[in-house]
Parts: structure tokens; sequence; C-alpha cells
């Protein structure tokens, strides 16, 4: 899998051009400069092609101002986006693919050591990849960036109690996310 982020639309999509048939899933993230640029057609080009488009709320929030996330997903999907999610930080998740939405609540942590929404979507796109259950990635997603906003030091993550722990919370999560 690939997931491609933080840089500009243009940028991200040559990476998804150049990627294409070399990977199982390419996914992307709101580019770094969108803010700069504002140019929501070339995100929504890129965002169609990828496999799994993915977002924060402040950006989301940056983009359709008076939308709230559900219909921003309904904007996307009518935009030729297959599956996008919006990482809502404390809120959970809610994303949507082939027009059922899904909702994956937050893991409640302790103390917050390290924000997680790289974290939320590096496991996405590995765990989609491999299988293509929204529910299912979103619930990995949230497991391992809960894992890491607790964490301490990222070399903790490394340890069987860790790996461990970021399955059990994912299980939980399945339990609890909510379709339609």
């Amino acid at each position: 899998t690939v997931h491609v982020c933080g840089m500009s639309s243009g940028r991200q999509r040559a990476l998804l051009g150049a990627a294409r048939g070399r990977a199982g899933l390419i996914s992307v993230d709101t580019p770094g400069q969108l803010e700069k640029t504002g140019d929501l057609g070339e995100l929504l080009s890129t965002a169609s092609q990828s496999d799994a488009f993915l977002t924060g709320r402040k950006e989301a929030a940056a983009l359709w101002p008076s939308d709230p996330p559900r219909e921003i997903l309904r904007i996307l999907a009518r935009e030729g986006v297959t599956t996008a999610v919006i990482k809502l930080g404390v809120g959970g998740s809610i994303g949507l693919r082939q027009g059922a939405v899904t909702w994956m609540p937050a893991f409640p942590i302790g103390a917050a050591h390290a924000p997680g929404g790289d974290a939320y979507a590096g496991a996405f796109a590995a765990r989609f990849g491999n299988d293509p259950d929204l529910g299912r990635a979103m619930a990995w997603a949230t497991a391992a960036a809960s894992a890491v906003v607790e964490s301490r030091s990222p070399l903790d993550l490394l340890t069987d109690f860790w790996r461990r722990s970021v399955e059990s919370r994912a299980r939980m999560l399945e339990a609890d996310a909510r379709h339609g």
C-alpha cells in the first residue's frame, strides 16, 4: 500500500500516477499546501483517482465550512471518490464507501503524548489494502492512532504488548462501529 500526504495536490497526483499499477492500494490525505492554494478542484481530481481519500476535521471544515462531515462525504462521493474518511480526533471518524456511511468512535485514552493522525492514515492504508472492509480498516486505524497518542516513546509500540493492545482495541472498536 502507498499513502501520500503532506504535499501539494500536483505532487500528490504525480506520485499517484507513479504508484498506479505498482501498489495494491493508494490512499491520499489532504495536501499540506491546500489551505494556501485553495485549489479544491485539483484536490477532488486527485482524491477521485485514489483508492481512498482521508482528511482531518480541521481541513474538511476549511474546505467546506458550512457542511457537516456526513454531507462532505456525500459531496466527495458525487465527485467520484469511492472511499473517503474524515478523521475527527476525539470524535472518532466517519467514512463512506460505495454509498454506505460508517462511524467509528474514538478509543478512550489516558494522557495524550503525540498526535495520531498520521498513524491513523498509515494503519488505515495497511489494513484497507489487505481487506477493503471500511469499518474494519477504520477500527484498526483508530486503535493504532490511540496507541501512538498514548505511548511515551515510538519504540514502545514495537513491543508485543502494544501489538496485542492494538489488536484488542481494534476488535472492540469494530464491534462498536455504526453503519447506516
